[in-house]
């Protein structure tokens, strides 16, 4: 077992959840549709999350409204 560079780990995770949120972000601009847009924003809300505290996320979570799925 090799030894693990936890910066390293932490920049791919950060990057690949950015372009998921560019992806989401670039489709919901191209489409205008809300399903996109929501896509876009949960990306968002996943990328930001990577910065956070888990006492931060836990206080997020209880103040903000997820969108709700309409089927």
């Amino acid at each position: 077992m090799g030894i693990v560079d936890l910066a390293a780990e932490r920049d791919r995770r950060e990057a690949e959840a950015f372009d998921r949120f560019v992806t989401a972000k670039n489709r919901a601009d191209e489409t205008l549709r809300f399903e996109d847009a929501r896509e876009a924003a949960s990306a968002w809300r996943a990328f930001v999350e990577l910065g956070m505290t888990a006492e931060q996320i836990r206080w997020l979570g209880g103040t903000v409204t997820p969108f709700e799925r309409r089927t």
